[in-house]
This record gives C-alpha cells, sequence and structure tokens, in this order.
C-alpha cells in the first residue's frame, strides 16, 4: 500500500506477516487523513480490497503487549523509522 497524504491508511511490518487459516495477516498500525497513527495490531489482509479497507484488525497487540512482562515492544514512530524497547515488567499491588 502506497502512503497518499490526506487519506488514511495502514503501515506495516513487512518482517511479520503470516498465513494462518484461510487468512493472511500482517502486523502494523491504521492511520488517519492526518496520519495519526492507531494501536499497532495484527490486522487480517484482504486481497479483493484497496487501501485502508484491505486490512481489518483483529488483536490489539498493545493491550496483549501490557500483560507480558519485560515485552520486547515495536514502535512504528514515522513513515521512516521504528524503535524498539523492552518494557519492564509491572509491579502488581495488592
Amino acid at each position: 500500500m502506497t502512503h497518499t497524504k490526506g487519506q488514511p491508511g495502514f503501515r506495516l511490518d513487512p518482517s511479520l506477516c503470516f498465513a494462518a487459516g484461510n487468512g493472511f495477516f500482517v502486523t502494523g498500525y491504521p492511520y488517519d487523513a492526518q496520519d495519526f497513527g492507531g494501536k499497532t495490531t495484527i490486522a487480517k489482509l484482504d486481497l479483493d480490497q484497496t487501501g485502508a479497507d484491505a486490512f481489518t484488525p483483529q488483536v490489539d497487540l498493545h493491550k496483549l503487549e501490557a500483560g507480558v512482562p519485560n515485552a520486547t515492544v515495536r514502535s512504528f514512530d514515522s513513515p521512516d523509522g521504528v524503535s524498539s524497547f523492552t518494557r519492564p515488567a509491572i509491579k502488581k499491588t495488592a
């Protein structure tokens, strides 16, 4: 998918694409017409659609990662860059 300024879309990490069951899945995040990104997700790719309509979010990776101590998190900061960090374990209080 090519980025078109002023149109919503989906920015994906091509190294994290996979097939499962009867679908093809990618990781990335949706963005709106102003280029504000949403939460990182696993999305099902519909090869019969184009643009943002081709991506249907399936799993909210932010929610999943929050429950995993010391998870390495990749963050898509811009169309040109990716940063990684390790989330420290969350201490539970009584």
